[in-house]
């Protein structure tokens, strides 16, 4: 009874995802049933995304975005048996691990691109040069672990191909209004 807003499926085992709303849900039967995996103890957080670590599944993160004193990143390093609050880098949007370091993670918050090596515990500004507050999707690239591709909902797409020391807009007739973004590798 809640507006979905994040789902994940589990890299090697597609019976197994999360739904995250108000509160997170995971099932390891296709969605045939669910069981609570988290839910806030005072005010309904807004999760906007989830994401399993590629490397080591029991890795799970996911980021709220409702102004309250429990938004924040969230971790799990049992399969999302339990849950840690990582930190408060700010109203999360979208979150993605490097490919090849399961402890850095970027996170999109409403304003700003940052980078943690920590696991989520402390972060680092690296979208500052890109000329939008209106943050949308970030992804990572499989194959090439120093691009990572930042939508926004005003500015159109851009990327960095050196993990956020520079970044460029991605030319191209599109609409500027991004909400999701995919890469199909060749």
């Amino acid at each position: 009874n809640a507006i979905i807003t994040a789902i994940e499926i589990h890299p090697d085992s597609t019976n197994k995802l999360f739904v995250g709303g108000y509160r997170l849900h995971k099932s390891n039967d296709w969605g045939n049933s669910w069981e609570l995996s988290y839910s806030p103890q005072n005010t309904p957080n807004s999760i906007k995304d989830i994401v399993i670590s590629k490397h080591n599944p029991q890795i799970v993160y996911f980021g709220t975005t409702i102004s309250w004193q429990n938004y924040g990143l969230y971790k799990s390093s049992n399969g999302g048996n339990s849950w840690n609050k990582m930190s408060n880098p700010g109203q999360i949007i979208s979150i993605a691990i490097h490919p090849n370091y399961t402890n850095t993670l970027f996170v999109s918050t409403l304003s700003d691109i940052k980078i943690s090596y920590d696991s989520g515990v402390t972060f680092q500004n690296i979208g500052q040069h890109i000329p939008s507050n209106n943050m949308s999707k970030l992804i990572t690239i499989p194959d090439d672990p120093l691009y990572l591709f930042a939508g926004t909902k005003d500015k159109g797409v851009y990327y960095t191909n050196n993990s956020g020391q520079t970044w460029h807009l991605l030319q191209g007739e599109y609409n500027p209004r991004i909400t999701d973004i995919d890469v199909l590798i060749s």
